[in-house]
């Protein structure tokens, strides 16, 4: 089974775009169950990502999308044999210190960094911030 994502990165330039190529974490979960599978793979230039699922059973499951700055998404599918496409929609922007929470801690990692070109935010435990 196969399953085909879309997100959509807050803040970049429209898809197609190379800076539209962001890590993606995947986690499903069967329903409220503690989660099956986790993923970590990149998004094209056009925000879709593949996943391969094995070991799963067909029915609906919960799944979480997180990227490296933004806060998470999540719903619900229904895993079928063969290709599944899901869309995970708008990630918005905002998390720099990746406690899925856009705060007062968020801004001031921002506002350290403001200016540096680019560069990792100071205390980021997620990893890379992307193009």
């Amino acid at each position: 089974m196969v399953l085909v994502g879309h997100a959509l990165w807050q803040g970049l330039p429209a898809q197609p775009s190379a800076k539209q190529i962001i890590p993606i974490i995947l986690t499903l979960s069967p329903g409220t169950a503690p989660p099956l599978m986790t993923s970590v793979q990149p998004t094209n230039a056009s925000g879709f990502f593949t996943t391969t699922i094995s070991a799963m059973s067909l029915g609906v499951y919960t799944w979480r999308a997180k990227g490296n700055t933004y806060l998470s998404n999540s719903g619900t599918f229904a895993l079928t044999a063969g290709l599944n496409n899901v869309e995970m929609g708008l990630m918005k922007t905002g998390d720099l210190t990746g406690d899925n929470i856009s705060a007062v801690q968020d801004f001031n990692a921002f506002k350290a960094n403001f200016g540096d070109g680019g560069t990792e935010p100071q205390g980021n435990p997620v990893g890379s911030k992307g193009p």
